[in-house]
C-alpha cells in the first residue's frame, strides 16, 4: 500500500503450522519425561510470548569462571570470538536485545584494534590457568532501625564469597573476595540483590573479617551494609561466639571502604551464624580450576592459623 508494507501476518494463519509441530514436539517430550503439558495462557489469547537465551558461553574473569574474556575471546582459543547473547553472564532486566547489539559492537571494535601482527602471534598466545575457591554463608539477626533497640525487626543475608584466585587471595594484604547474593529485610522491602559487595579476611594481619555490600532499597536508594567481626585475643573459648557473630550497620549511600566514613547511619544490628548453619556451611566449599585440593588446603591452613594467632599463639 503505497510504499509501506501491508501484512495480514497473524498468530493463527501465519505461523499455525509451525507452532502445531513445535507443541506437538514438546507434548511428545513431556510424555516421555512422565509429565505434564500446558500452553501458555497467552496463547489462547493468540499472543506469542519470545525471550532472549543468555549464557551459555558466558564471560568470566579467567577459565575457571567462564568461557570467554570481556571482549568475546574464547579462553584458549585465540582468535575465535562469542558475540551474542551467549556471552552475557546473567540478565540485565529489560529485555537485552540493545545491550546484546551494544556488546557485540564493543566486541567488534576491540577484533579491529587488537588483530594481532601474524598467525604465529595468534597461536603461541597463552592464557593462565587459575583455581578460584567459593562458599556460601546464611546469616539471621535482628535489625533496629535508627539504632533504636527498643523496636526491631528481623535481618538475614546470604552470600557465596568468591576468591576468583586462590594465590592472589593468599598473597594479597588484604585478602579480599567477592560476595554475591541478597539482603532480607523488612525496612528496605523485602528481599534485595546485592549489587556489589566484598568480604576482607583478615586484612594486613589483623583479627577482623569486613563485609562491604551493596545494595537498594525498594524505592531505589542507595544502600551500604557494614560489618564486622573482631577477633580480639583472649581465651579460645571465645572462638565460636567470634567467628559466628556479626555486627553491622546499614549507611546512607554507597561506601567503598569499611570504616572511616562520614556516611549517614540508618540502623544497625547483629546476625549470626548457628551450628546447623555452619555444619551446612562446610558442604559448600567449591573450587574451581587446577590444584583445587591443594588450593583448598592452602585456605584452610591461612584460616586456622590466623585463628591460631589470635586465640593460642598470642596467649604463650
Amino acid at each position: 500500500m503505497g510504499h509501506r508494507l501491508d501484512s495480514s501476518w497473524t498468530v493463527r494463519g501465519g505461523s499455525a503450522a509451525q507452532f502445531e509441530r513445535t507443541r506437538t514436539l514438546m507434548r511428545q517430550i513431556v510424555g516421555a519425561l512422565g509429565g505434564g503439558y500446558a500452553d501458555h495462557p497467552l496463547w489462547h489469547r493468540d499472543r506469542v510470548l519470545t525471550v532472549h537465551p543468555l549464557g551459555g558461553a558466558p564471560i568470566g574473569r579467567h577459565p575457571g569462571t567462564g568461557v570467554c574474556d570481556p571482549y568475546g575471546e574464547v579462553f584458549g582459543h585465540p582468535g575465535l570470538y562469542v558475540a551474542d547473547g551467549a556471552a552475557m553472564p546473567g540478565p540485565v532486566g529489560p529485555n537485552p536485545a540493545l545491550t546484546i547489539a551494544a556488546l557485540a559492537d564493543r566486541m567488534c571494535t576491540r577484533l579491529l584494534e587488537h588483530r594481532p601482527a601474524t598467525p604465529r602471534a595468534v597461536a603461541n598466545r597463552t592464557y593462565p590457568r587459575r583455581t578460584s575457591l567459593q562458599f556460601t554463608e546464611e546469616l539471621r539477626g535482628r535489625y533496629a532501625p535508627g539504632a533504636d533497640w527498643s523496636r526491631t525487626e528481623p535481618f538475614a543475608f546470604r552470600l557465596t564469597v568468591t576468591a576468583d584466585d586462590v594465590d592472589a587471595f593468599l598473597e594479597e594484604p588484604d585478602h579480599e573476595a567477592r560476595a554475591d547474593g541478597w539482603i532480607d529485610s523488612p525496612s528496605f522491602g523485602g528481599r534485595r540483590p546485592v549489587l556489589h559487595g566484598g568480604v576482607r579476611l583478615f586484612a594486613d594481619g589483623r583479627g577482623t573479617m569486613c563485609y562491604l555490600l551493596h545494595f537498594t532499597d525498594a524505592d531505589g536508594h542507595p544502600r551500604t551494609f557494614a560489618g564486622r567481626k573482631d577477633l580480639a585475643p583472649g581465651a579460645p573459648t571465645r572462638l565460636w561466639t567470634d567467628t559466628t557473630r556479626l555486627g553491622f550497620r546499614v549507611l546512607n549511600r554507597h561506601v567503598h571502604e569499611p570504616g572511616g566514613t562520614d556516611a549517614e547511619t540508618l540502623g544497625t544490628g547483629t546476625a549470626s551464624l548457628g551450628a546447623t548453619d555452619l555444619a551446612r556451611l562446610l558442604t559448600t566449599f567449591r573450587t574451581t580450576g587446577p590444584h583445587g585440593t591443594a588450593a583448598l588446603t592452602r585456605f584452610g591452613r591461612f584460616f586456622a592459623g590466623e585463628l591460631w594467632n589470635t586465640y593460642a599463639l598470642r596467649r604463650l
